[in-house]
């Protein structure tokens, strides 16, 4: 949470357009709470926007405004952009946003919060993500390829979990060979 924490804290200074807003944090013995915008609306999961063309260059917009503040967000997907009512984007749940560049690649945080199994939803992940041990593939470009797949989502409706070249699978070496083995129609 700490991690989520700072990079939400950054976001919300430089004034990230498009993010759910840093408030302030909250601390009982055993919690550490985050305080942040409500934003009322839904899940972009759980609507087609109307109007979108807007929702897309809202979203590309953000996505492309974190990378600018020098952060990844590793985690686009349709339950982690909400819309409010009147179409406006916000992007939320920076959980496993790392640094863009400057990773310390001795650093063994940094190894697994990068790498392990749980960061992040393979079905939204990027092949090179699977596909190498190069922490340092994990790129803008990751990011763009998880945006490329929620919108395949959002628009088409194609759900790539019911798909039978992905159905099930969470280790590494299922979604290789998914992605090196699956052959279009």
């Amino acid at each position: 949470i700490i991690s989520e924490i700072s990079a939400m804290m950054l976001l919300t200074v430089k004034n990230v357009n498009h993010i759910t807003k840093y408030l302030d944090t909250a601390q009982t013995f055993e919690f550490t709470f985050i305080i942040m915008d409500f934003v009322k609306g839904t899940k972009l999961k759980n609507l087609m926007p109307s109007n979108s063309l807007s929702v897309l260059k809202q979203l590309t917009e953000g996505i492309k405004s974190i990378h600018d503040a020098g952060l990844l967000h590793r985690d686009i997907k349709p339950d982690n952009v909400l819309i409010t009512k009147d179409n406006q984007v916000s992007i939320c749940d920076f959980g496993f946003s790392s640094p863009v560049f400057g990773i310390p690649l001795d650093n063994e945080y940094i190894k697994h919060i990068l790498k392990h199994p749980s960061s992040g939803t393979s079905l939204y992940m990027d092949p090179e993500f699977y596909m190498t041990d190069d922490y340092q593939m994990v790129h803008p470009h990751s990011d763009m390829y998880s945006l490329g797949t929620t919108l395949i989502r959002v628009t088409v409706g194609l759900n790539l979990s019911g798909h039978p070249n992905y159905m099930g699978m969470k280790s590494r070496a299922q979604m290789v060979k998914a992605y090196t083995t699956y052959k279009p129609r």
